[in-house]
């Protein structure tokens, strides 16, 4: 067997989750291992990388890769493999949480950007329904403008639901607020509903921005809207 054929079987062994037992036979008990993902960043022998591996079905039960290149160098004699691993993180024991997302997908980038559209959107959404209920306020609308920022309330949390890092928490974080404004509204307390929302907002920003910048700018959006209700 020559020296790639022994890398390629270990790569396979390895990315196939076969553990230490499916790649002992090609490798030095002692082979290092070095990695700079974050997860793989203390582990020092090649055993401790694959016994890692061995684990990923449990939490990535639809783990698999695909190479796209191999090469082979005789003068350095090393091996390089160009491949890209798939699965979707549904189970517990992962390096996070589970996140129901395939970390080697082409689309996530595509994702960040739905979720900031999204988030924005939901504040802008709110900070207008924040804007309808002080301007209604001295008419003595108060229930009609807490049941504006309650519905505003409720469809962010639910544009925001498929981009949360736990999925429908937005949702029941929304349908929460939704309720104290309504009961705000009942007791003709505006500044409760407007606080309450703020909180909500802030509440969504931890949990679905994918950038520090369009947390910026829904927290700008927000705190706007909450200046000028203030103001009237």
């Amino acid at each position: 067997m020559s020296a790639f054929e022994n890398a390629t079987r270990v790569f396979h062994a390895c990315e196939s989750s076969e553990g230490w037992e499916g790649c002992r036979q090609y490798v030095e008990p002692g082979a290092t291992f070095e990695a700079q993902a974050g997860p793989l960043a203390e582990f020092g022998t090649v055993k401790e990388y694959a016994e890692w591996m061995a684990a990923v079905p449990s939490w990535m039960p639809d783990g698999r890769y695909d190479l796209h290149t191999s090469a082979w160098d005789e003068e350095s004699r090393a091996a390089m493999f160009f491949a890209t691993f798939h699965g979707h993180h549904t189970g517990e024991g992962g390096p996070v949480p589970p996140t129901n997302r395939d970390p080697g997908d082409n689309e996530s980038g595509k994702l960040s950007r739905q979720a900031g559209w999204r988030l924005i959107l939901a504040a802008l959404g709110i900070a207008a329904a924040m804007l309808a209920q002080s301007f209604l306020q001295p008419e003595g609308l108060e229930f009609t403008g807490a049941a504006l920022i309650g519905i505003a309330a409720l469809l962010g949390g639910w544009l925001l639901s498929a981009h949360a890092r736990v999925p429908g928490l937005p949702l029941t974080l929304a349908t929460i607020m939704a309720l104290v404004v309504f009961l705000a509204g009942f007791l003709d307390s505006a500044d409760v509903a407007v606080s309450g929302c703020t909180v909500f907002m802030a509440l969504v920003i931890s949990l679905v921005a994918p950038s520090r910048r369009v947390g910026l700018i829904a927290v700008a959006i927000l705190a706007g809207a909450q200046l000028v209700a203030a103001a009237t």
